[in-house]
Parts: structure tokens; C-alpha cells; sequence
């Protein structure tokens, strides 16, 4: 958010840090950068967040460490009608991306079985970025242009003068401004509760695994099968990362400040176990630990965006349940939208606090 407010021609911002650059949920995401999306908002985020991606070099003088080798979703029957529609969305919109067969799927990933599975939908512009990276670029590019950027300060609270946001407090003192972006993951809800509004978030613990294969012995692409409900994408000369699909059964609630940040025994064999239902030449693999982060779950999995009741000209960025990353460009500049009074690029209201009243 900071970048695109830069961007736009807006010189006096702070942007204040309660630890280290990526050192939350955002520099533990397998940063994946894909498209697909059966909502249509969301897709046009995501496209519109690729090209970010794709020209970031450009845009921040820095190095994102994105990687475009190619997004596969691999699905069973019951599941085929619907992305079959969801593509043909995708290419209105005109994101590359088409319907791959079973015999295509084979050629794409050759370790694959693909027995069950009765076709996919394959980005070949998609792929994974560096998480910590791609963050540091974008604030060092905001600092050389002005911004300021206190790191190790809490915020502590939100402060407000009849109903509108006047600053923030930190434990150096109280930091004025009349409008102020909230982005604090899984804990912008105890400061949104500071200021009377109870936020429908919850902090999700959620694992990832890292398996070593054998040379030559991995995915091509970043991989999805959602009959397994998993992830891949490799990492590194000899690695495969392995996490949960949004409708996995591996998240569990979580205090944010007290999580255990190691995965267990149980969460390693439970991915070991769902690769290779799905890749059998990887049983040489080796589970090499994993870690957790947390996501910040909204009811339903939609980020929320929007001002805040009670404290006009504050703005919070929120619930963002694991697709923050990939979709950061897009709702920063959607936010910045919003904070600078201008039209919004994207549908503001999809993400707006009206709809869990309704």
C-alpha cells in the first residue's frame, strides 16, 4: 500500500512496522503468483497483480525472485463443468490460460497419475516469487522517494476524534495523520476493536512441508490437485513445498503471537502421503520439516476492505485467508483508490463490512 500511495504522488507516509520487514505471515507464504479464480473480481486482481509481478523490475528497481514456470489445476469429473467455465471466463478477460486433457496434463507433468482426473486448466505466465524479497524491493523503493519507515514499533492503538481517525498511538508517542491504512494481518482486528468495531476474523494456523525428491524427481510448474486438496511448487535445486488447497482440513485456530511455528510428525506424513496419491515415482522422498504461518480467515475467504465505522479516513486491509500475497498489487492499489477519495478500479463493495451484516 505504501508503494502505490508513493506511486500516486503522496510524499508524507510513515509506514510503521511492529518487528522486521516480512517478518509476519507474509515472509513465510509460498508466494505463489496465479490467476485462477472462479470469481471474477478476483480474477481481474489477479491479472492485474501478474503484471505487477511480470514488471517489477521495472516498476521498483528491486527483484520480486518471480519465477513464471507455469500454474497447473488439475480436477476430477465432478469438478470439470466448472472449470471448464471458469476458463472460458478467465480468457474473456484475457488471461492466457486454457483447458488441458488428461494426455496433455501427462506431457505437462510426466510423474503425474492422472488416471482420476479428467482435465485441468493450465497458466503458463503463472508461478512463484520471493516473498521477503518482493516486500523489501517495495519499501526501499517507497523510502528512497520520501516515505518514512519505522521499524520495531507496535501500534497500539487507533486514535480518534469525533468519529474520524487523527493517528495513531505507538510507544513512542502518538503519530498524527487523518487517514490511516490498516494491514496487520491476523491482529488488525484487536486494533479495529480499539475504535468499537468487532472484525469476523480468524487466525488460522496453517502448515507447510518441505520434501526433498531425487534429482530430476519434481513438478515442472507450480501444481494444484484439488482432489488431494494440495499445493506444489518447487523450492531451491532439490525441493518440493507442499500446502493445503483453501478446502483442506489441515488449519486450525490460532493465537498469532503464541503459535507453534514448526509443523508436527503428523502434518509432514499427512503431505508426504498426498503427493504421492498423486506423484507415486516421488516414495524415494524425503520429508525435510516444514513451518506454519497464519492467515487471517474472514467468514468467506474474501479479503475485507473498506473504512472503518466510527473512524472515518481509517481503512483496513484484512481477512485476506491465503491469498494475500498473490493479490497484493491489486488491493494496494484498490486501497489507495479508496483512501484518495477516487474512484475504485475493482468492485469496492464486494469486499465491504455491509455484507456479514446482511
Amino acid at each position: 500500500h505504501g508503494h502505490h500511495l508513493v506511486a500516486g504522488g503522496v510524499r508524507d507516509c510513515v509506514l510503521i512496522e511492529r518487528g522486521r520487514i516480512a517478518g509476519g505471515p507474509t515472509g513465510v507464504s509460498s508466494a505463489v503468483v496465479r490467476q485462477h479464480y472462479a470469481d471474477e473480481t478476483y480474477a481481474k486482481m489477479a491479472l492485474e497483480s501478474l503484471r505487477f509481478f511480470q514488471r517489477f523490475g521495472e516498476l521498483t528497481g528491486g527483484d520480486a525472485g518471480f519465477r513464471p514456470i507455469g500454474y497447473l489445476l488439475v480436477a476430477p469429473d465432478h469438478h470439470a463443468s466448472a472449470l471448464r467455465t471458469t476458463v472460458e471466463m478467465h480468457q474473456r478477460l484475457g488471461i492466457r490460460t486454457s483447458w488441458v486433457s488428461p494426455s496433455e496434463i501427462a506431457q505437462l507433468e510426466p510423474l503425474m497419475l492422472t488416471e482420476e482426473i479428467a482435465g485441468g486448466a493450465f497458466e503458463p505466465e503463472s508461478g512463484y516469487a520471493d516473498p521477503a524479497g518482493t516486500t523489501a524491493a517495495l519499501v526501499a523503493w517507497s523510502a528512497a522517494r520520501g516515505a518514512a519507515v519505522w521499524r520495531d514499533t507496535a501500534v497500539t492503538r487507533i486514535v480518534t476524534r469525533g468519529g474520524r481517525v487523527v493517528g495513531v498511538e505507538t510507544p513512542g508517542g502518538l503519530v498524527s495523520a487523518d487517514r490511516v491504512v490498516v494491514a496487520a494481518g491476523p491482529w488488525t482486528a484487536d486494533l479495529a476493536r480499539g475504535v468499537g468495531v468487532e472484525l469476523p476474523l480468524r487466525p488460522s494456523r496453517e502448515p507447510v512441508a518441505s520434501i526433498q525428491c531425487a534429482d530430476g524427481q519434481r513438478t515442472r510448474h507450480v501444481v494444484a490437485d484439488v482432489a488431494n486438496q494440495i499445493y506444489l511448487r518447487p523450492e531451491g535445486a532439490e525441493l518440493l513445498i507442499v500446502g493445503g488447497l483453501a478446502s483442506a482440513s489441515v488449519g486450525s485456530d490460532a493465537d498469532p503471537d503464541t503459535f507453534d511455528r514448526s509443523t508436527t510428525s503428523a502434518e509432514d506424513a499427512f503431505f508426504v502421503e498426498r503427493v504421492l496419491a498423486r506423484f507415486p515415482a516421488l516414495r524415494s522422498a524425503r520429508s525435510r520439516g516444514g513451518w506454519a504461518g497464519i492467515y487471517d480467515m474472514s467468514p468467506d475467504r474474501r479479503h475485507i476492505i473498506d473504512e472503518l465505522p466510527g473512524a472515518r479516513g481509517c481503512f483496513v486491509v484484512c481477512g485476506t485467508s491465503g491469498h494475500g500475497f498473490k493479490l497484493g498489487p491489486a488491493v494496494g492499489a484498490l486501497v489507495v483508490d479508496l483512501v484518495l477519495g477516487r474512484a475504485p478500479r475493482h468492485q469496492a463493495s464486494a469486499f465491504g463490512l455491509a455484507r456479514f451484516a446482511a
